[in-house]
């Protein structure tokens, strides 16, 4: 039985042999002898496209050099320079100006987070991913942020806009792209009409593979970034998508992909991540990565992947609405979609090269159903090259890598005051699961308003803190792993989670990064609440809500690597090691699926007097020996509780806090005393370098 890929590349030989009269007619060499092959097949209709509209381009600019050429280009002419805060030339910032920040509405005095990007394609109207509006609610929560941006007097806060969605809101899925209309009641400032468009055009013919594709995106939620290194298309193919190296981080999601002439081309929607011989996503360090313990950066990216924005033009072209007023709009928005060079070249017949941009006519076999050659790249060892025009194939399987990891960060809930927190009727009224409280000799160590303990609410658990130790005392969560409240995704797809402080404790109080994660290298940012476990829902905000949460420093222990991972080396701890936390964590999982999927948890670590401590740079720590968690089901009608206390005192005795340089597995049989080095070659060290040697 032959392969996916032989029979991809029988079917591509059958389309050439069918297609070869139509090539003909394009110029490109027939018969027998000279058929299109691999090296040339994107050649003919699109490079004539291209080659076509780079000479009209060519002439624009001599056009406004000479002040004869009409402003609808000037933004679409720049050079490709390096990534940069600031744009390259007038060019760049023209078309960046388009180009917002999307994030989460926040309250006055709150610093926004920005979660995704977007851009301006028609006055009013932003496109961004579906992954980032998926539905006609979500950009409620949410706000365009445009010129935020670095300037000589600093960064420059910018605007920020509503979105209305009741006014004009589009998404599909499947080309994962969302069109949604901007308040513009909201723009106090007046700026909103300056800030410009980035033109799509359902044109083709505006980039071949191996050509530049510039990125300006804001990735991590940081102000405007212009990306130009190493940046070619390394792949088209029929269904839309697009493959790029380019440089992008969590937050570019929605982002503008433009050509070397500054036209816009696709829309950025997700990195592509290496992957082990089971399909699994790799860490940088080649080991499996772990989406409830790594952030997005941890990845080892292959490159990114966008849709290209024909595709989307073309799509949009065929909705009817039911709404008059959005039909209206889109039909608005459709007239701006065709090539601003035909205009150009309408208006400027004496600098029409040889042969114009329109004048290229599509294949014969595009007004049959015919088929022709286009490269497209497909999932494995090879690229095999078929099809061609805008007539999409359905006879050719194509195996494509899904989006695993959407460049989003996930949303957060700035409403403190209506988390309903743990549910203790969660199981069922009758099968109430209290919280637990604190014994009298310990409660003066928890935070306390008017001396009773504060209990921390969040989307799906509670918790309290102990201020003395400056961890969590104890969690109560509910989860659910019913197929019905996960969305029909994986926790990861939903973007990365950024861990940040809870207002209502004081400034300070919780241990961060700084304080012990950061320079505790073999140190991980343990969840109590399992990320996993939190995300669930009855929508994709409640899922992201309730993940966004459980990256409070509330919800945080120092839990080392060793212990946290489950599977040790595969998942980036010490090798052949696994950690038992991690391991636990999986197998109530497990189990939960014999109870209904569905379970009310109390966990937290083991506060002791006697914890050990380490001293960095911001003072004094204590970090917890071991952790407890009590796992409560119903099981054939009635309510169980097991419980569980595990310690990690043997793999911190074993590896230590801080992970030391140099220790890959392959040359650690190497190491050498410097003493025996001594023996060896009669060189002796220093004192100082004998103290400072690594154990």
């Amino acid at each position: 039985m032959p392969t996916l890929a032989e029979k991809i590349a029988q079917q591509s030989l059958e389309r050439l042999n069918a297609a070869e009269q139509t090539w003909t007619t394009l110029g490109v060499p027939g018969g027998t002898d000279s058929k299109p092959t691999g090296a040339n097949v994107e050649s003919a209709f699109r490079r004539r496209r291209f080659d076509s509209r780079e000479a009209t381009l060519a002439a624009a600019k001599t056009a406004l050099a000479t002040g004869s050429m009409p402003a609808l280009l000037e933004r679409q002419i720049g050079p490709s320079l390096d990534w940069s805060m600031r744009p390259p030339d007038q060019a760049a910032h023209l078309a960046g100006r388009a180009v917002a920040r999307i994030v989460q509405r926040a309250d006055a005095g709150m610093v926004p987070i920005g979660v995704a990007t977007g851009f301006i394609v028609y006055p009013g109207l932003l496109l961004t991913n579906y992954h980032v509006f998926g539905e006609r609610d979500e950009p409620r929560y949410a706000q365009a942020n445009f010129l935020y941006e670095r300037l000589d007097q600093g960064i420059a806060t910018g605007i920020f806009i509503d979105f209305a969605p009741d006014v004009f809101f589009l998404a599909d899925k499947d080309l994962d792209f969302a069109l949604v209309a901007l308040d513009a009641t909201t723009d106090k400032t007046g700026a909103l009409p300056t800030l410009g468009v980035l033109q799509p055009s359902s044109a083709v013919g505006k980039i071949l593979v191996g050509d530049p594709i510039n990125i300006i995106q804001h990735p991590k939620g940081e102000p405007k970034h212009y990306a130009f290194t190493n940046n070619h298309l390394t792949g088209l193919a029929d269904a839309g998508a697009m493959t790029y190296q380019t440089d992008t981080k969590p937050g570019s999601s929605g982002s503008p992909l433009l050509s070397k002439n500054w036209e816009l081309v696709g829309l950025h929607r997700s990195a592509v991540p290496a992957r082990d011989s089971e399909g699994r996503i790799l860490n940088v360090d080649e080991n499996v990565w772990d989406p409830n313990e790594e952030s997005d950066e941890d990845v080892k990216w292959l490159g990114n992947e966008g849709v290209r924005i024909s595709a989307i033009i073309n799509f949009v072209s065929k909705q009817k609405l039911d709404n008059p007023d959005h039909q209206r709009r889109l039909e608005e928005f459709m007239e701006t979609t065709s090539d601003p060079l035909d205009l150009f070249t309408a208006a400027q017949p004496t600098l029409r090269p040889a042969e114009s941009a329109r004048s290229i006519a599509p294949p014969a076999a595009l007004a049959t159903g015919g088929t022709v050659v286009q490269q497209i790249v497909v999932n494995g060892p090879a690229t095999f090259n078929f099809y061609a025009g805008s007539v999409v194939s359905a006879s050719a399987p194509v195996e494509e890598a899904p989006v695993t990891a959407a460049e989003k960060s996930v949303r957060f809930d700035p409403d403190y005051a209506n988390r309903p927190g743990f549910d203790e009727n969660f199981l069922g009224e009758a099968f109430r699961v209290p919280l637990p409280t604190v014994s009298a000799d310990r409660t003066s160590e928890l935070f306390a308003e008017n001396g009773t303990p504060v209990v921390l609410k969040y989307h799906h658990f509670s918790l309290v803190f102990n201020k003395m130790r400056r961890l969590m005392h104890w969690a109560a969560s509910n989860v659910d792993y019913s197929p019905a409240m996960r969305g029909g995704r994986s926790s990861g797809s939903f973007g990365d989670g950024n861990w940040r402080g809870d207002p209502r404790l004081p400034a300070g109080l919780e241990i961060a990064d700084a304080d012990f994660y950061r320079p505790a290298t073999r140190v991980d940012r343990g969840h109590i609440v399992k990320r996993e476990d939190n995300s669930w829902g009855r929508t994709d905000l409640e899922i992201e809500f309730a993940i966004g949460d459980s990256y409070h420093w509330t919800n945080c222990t120092p839990q080392h690597e060793a212990f946290n991972k489950a599977s040790g080396g595969d998942s980036g701890g010490p090798a052949g090691v696994r950690g038992v936390w991690g391991d636990f964590e999986d197998y109530v999982k497990k189990e939960l699926a014999k109870a209904n999927n569905r379970a009310s948890i109390l966990s937290g670590p083991v506060l002791a007097a006697s914890d050990p401590y380490t001293v960095f740079s911001r003072g004094r720590i204590q970090y917890p020996n071991s952790f407890w968690k009590v796992v409560v089901v119903v099981q054939e009608g009635a309510l169980r509780a097991y419980g569980f206390v595990f310690s990690q005192e043997d793999v911190i005795a074993r590896f230590g806090l801080v992970k030391e340089l140099f220790e890959d597995p392959k040359f650690l049989k190497f190491r050498t005393p410097l003493p025996r080095i001594t023996e060896l070659t009669g060189v002796v060290f220093d004192e100082v370098l004998l103290a400072a040697e690594a154990r």
